[in-house]
């Protein structure tokens, strides 16, 4: 153990040669296997705790040892990593937000997401959009009322709804030509089989 006159403190390994627990003093940083622990990528004037090693450097926090969770980076990737066959949780707010259930499904809105990936809650949606416009949404058709019930999805085209497909409203395409049995439509509506019957049009009135 070594302190120096500036407040620096150095806890060495059992050959006294290396400096393995690091405190800096002048910018409140401790460092794990490095003597200049910074955390520069936050900004300066961050202080923490830095780990470094020339392999793999990692924290392992062990509440119980069959689920472990483990945080570590190494050459060229990243890892968040949680053993034993329990949900990862993410929250803000003090709620949770998301998780990570032990089959990998992803619920954005729920506790026990059902598919690979679902979200839940009155008025949630999936939105892509680009640098510079909303590109595509699938969500709840309105933002209130039973609305909130009935799903929607709209394209766009810099900025203009091209396709809208409302499951109690008007559903349209004005991208292009539609194609069904074809992926080169040649008219605003193209039907292409192999059997007789190619368009059927019913109606429900008794008349």
């Amino acid at each position: 153990l070594v302190v120096q006159n500036n407040g620096d403190v150095s806890f060495y390994e059992d050959t006294g040669t290396t400096a393995k627990f690091f405190w800096d003093a002048s910018v409140e940083n401790l460092g794990i296997g490095t003597t200049a622990p910074t955390l520069i990528g936050f900004g300066s004037g961050t202080s923490g705790l830095e780990i470094a090693d020339a392999t793999l450097a990692g924290i392992r926090l062990n509440g119980n040892a069959a689920d472990s969770m483990y945080f570590v980076s190494g050459s060229g990737q990243h890892w968040l990593y949680g053993k034993g066959a329990v949900p990862m949780t993410f929250s803000t707010n003090g709620a949770e937000a998301m998780r990570i259930d032990a089959s990998g499904n992803v619920g954005i809105g729920t506790s026990s997401p059902g598919t690979a990936l679902e979200v839940k809650g009155d008025g949630s949606s999936v939105q892509v959009s680009s640098a510079d416009y909303d590109v595509a949404l699938l969500g709840r058709r309105g933002s209130s009322g039973t609305d909130l019930d009935k799903g929607y999805m709209r394209l766009r085209d810099t900025g203009t709804t091209k396709v809208a497909i409302d499951s109690a409203g008007n559903t349209y395409f004005n991208g292009g030509n539609v194609g069904i049995g074809t992926a080169a439509p040649t008219a605003p509506l193209t039907v292409s089989s192999t059997g007789w019957k190619h368009l059927e049009m019913t109606s429900t009135d008794s008349d």
